[in-house]
């Protein structure tokens, strides 16, 4: 019902629970009236209509999804119901397991599922339809939508003024490439214009800051946010936190002024992923990809003759296959280089004047014989590379080369963002946290906070003298070889506890799925010590590890530095 007005929507679909029918009559008092709820009990049982009717369409969506699923396994006859089976595992001299086993089938789970679904489907709409009856709760629950319905618009203006405060920057940002490309200088109009956009900014800001204050919006902002997170997680790609926000519109605003950007950082930073992203999203278009290699040459790059197949005369022909960076010019693609350090320093060179041209330039392609192409627009080159460190074997990048690249450092994400998208990874649709215990949450705080702190001792911004491997009277730092706690190692965490139902305490999948996994022992020992800090672990023994080096007096010592 498009351009309604909040209370408009609340009264129909107040209306529509007004038709609901009942399986069994509603209860009524002596005299044939329905009975009235009581005044302190209306707003009560108004928000239990409300909650009713969300479980009423999660139930509706389940029905049918298992029905398909049913469907689609040619499932035809309903076998046992659990309670039958359950009646037969009674009689345990009697049972027949060959019978059972013939009519249990790995359907099983969700047909049984289905009926449960059904027999609460009909009791809901019975309670609705009782409820509804009342004209005090129904009219209190019309308030309640009408409440609930205003505060999502301002939570959607909020989202809408977030994207017009990005539109703004990425309109001075094409500006000044505009100015850039013609090699002008900045005109007085642009500079007026350039104020304008400044103020519209500002007002932005203050209106977002004014719907905010008004703490339902403020928590339906985060729960869409949350919402959101969960969406980007499913498919599989970057989140866009405040952070990863920031560093997207500064990289856009260098490559819409035709300057490459190079990304730095350490390992599970999520560099590639970042630019992966930018990519598919802002430029609509899957990358021409190059992967840095010591045996790397130009024909990776720029591309080389192929022999073809026979021709209709019997000659053999050959073609010139075109390499990524030829390919991202003629199409109008991005190109990623991906660990640029890793190239030969000769190739790199080469590569100096590929960064140079721009988009409608024409350049030529030796390697084909001097063709030349024409630049389209969406061509555009990023990179990443390793932070030079004893950690990592590159390429020492010579000066003259940076010089011509937009260079940033792509940090680890800040331990807030991190728990924001475990909490959407936990989330239902309608963002309630799925968690069987309720100090699953506090658990989840603390790997963040882990994640945070094993990430800058392994990047070098923090050094502990305690650690295993550490020197205190020689004040050196202990380290991380090759172990760093990745977003991507923490949503193997989290996928593995969701897919085993959460049967084991959270401290089990951070053993099995990464502490396990380290190729160092020395690394296994140290990460085991940083999350007894975090008061994990509790309660273990060092057979329980099985990691060389780790003995149970040594595990001890972890376990008191709580």
């Amino acid at each position: 019902m498009p351009n309604k007005s909040s209370a408009e929507l609340a009264g129909y679909m107040s209306s529509r629970l007004a038709r609901e029918k009942t399986s069994k009559p509603v209860h009524e008092k002596a005299g044939g009236k329905a009975e009235k709820a009581s005044p302190l009990g209306v707003e009560e049982r108004a928000r239990e209509l409300v909650d009713l009717t969300l479980e009423k369409e999660d139930l509706i969506n389940q029905i049918g999804s298992d029905r398909r699923s049913l469907e689609k396994g040619g499932r035809k006859e309903k076998s046992s119901s659990a309670n039958d089976i359950l009646a037969m595992l009674d009689e345990s001299e009697n049972v027949d397991f060959r019978k059972l086993n013939k009519d249990f089938t790995s359907d099983q789970g969700i047909e049984y599922s289905l009926a449960e679904a059904e027999e609460r489907l009909s009791a809901i709409k019975n309670k609705i339809a009782e409820l509804a009856a009342n004209k005090q709760v129904l009219d209190e629950y019309q308030k309640v939508i009408k409440e609930k319905i205003d505060v999502i618009k301002l939570a959607r203006q909020v989202e809408a003024a977030g994207q017009f405060a990005q539109n703004i920057d990425l309109a001075m940002s094409k500006l000044l490439a505009h100015r850039n490309n013609e090699d002008v200088k900045l005109t007085k109009a642009d500079n007026k214009v350039a104020g304008r956009l400044t103020q519209m900014k500002e007002k932005t800001s203050q209106a977002t800051e004014q719907m905010m204050s008004i703490e339902a919006v403020y928590l339906e902002v985060n729960r869409r946010t949350l919402l959101d997170y969960r969406a980007q997680l499913a498919k599989g790609g970057i989140v866009e936190t405040p952070s990863v926000k920031q560093e997207i519109s500064q990289i856009l605003g260098h490559l819409q002024i035709g300057i490459p950007v190079f990304l730095r950082g350490h390992l599970g930073a999520g560099k590639t992923e970042l630019l992966l992203h930018i990519s598919r999203k802002y430029y609509g278009s899957e990358p021409e990809f190059i992967s840095g290699s010591e045996e790397a040459t130009k024909y990776d790059i720029y591309g080389k003759t192929q022999i073809g197949t026979q021709s209709k005369k019997g000659h053999v022909e050959s073609f010139f296959q075109y390499g990524p960076l030829v390919r991202a010019k003629k199409e109008g693609k991005p190109l990623i280089i991906d660990e640029i350090d890793g190239i030969p320093h000769s190739i790199l060179m080469r590569l100096s004047h590929a960064l140079t041209r721009k988009v409608g330039d024409k350049v030529k392609i030796q390697e084909n014989g001097g063709e030349e192409i024409e630049i389209k627009p969406g061509f555009c080159v990023m990179a990443t590379g390793n932070i030079k460190s004893a950690k990592y074997k590159r390429e020492e990048l010579d000066a003259a080369f940076l010089s011509r690249w937009w260079s940033s450092e792509k940090k680890y994400l800040p331990a807030n963002e991190t728990l924001q998208i475990v909490v959407a990874s936990l989330i239902d649709k309608r963002a309630n946290l799925e968690l069987p215990r309720p100090q699953d949450f506090d658990s989840w705080r603390r790997v963040a906070q882990a994640a945070e702190e094993i990430q800058k001792i392994f990047s070098g911004e923090k050094s502990d003298v305690k650690g295993y491997g550490g020197d205190a009277v020689r004040n050196i730092g202990a380290n991380l070889e090759k172990s760093t706690l990745s977003m991507r190692d923490l949503w193997n965490i989290i996928k593995t506890w969701k897919a085993n139902n959460f049967d084991k305490q959270l401290d089990d999948y951070i053993y099995s799925e990464f502490i396990k996994k380290a190729t160092v022992p020395k690394d296994a020992i140290y990460l085991t010590q940083i999350f007894c800090r975090f008061r994990f672990f509790t309660g273990w023994t060092a057979d329980k590890f099985g990691i060389p080096g780790l003995s149970d007096d040594k595990l001890k010592a972890f376990q008191a530095e709580i």
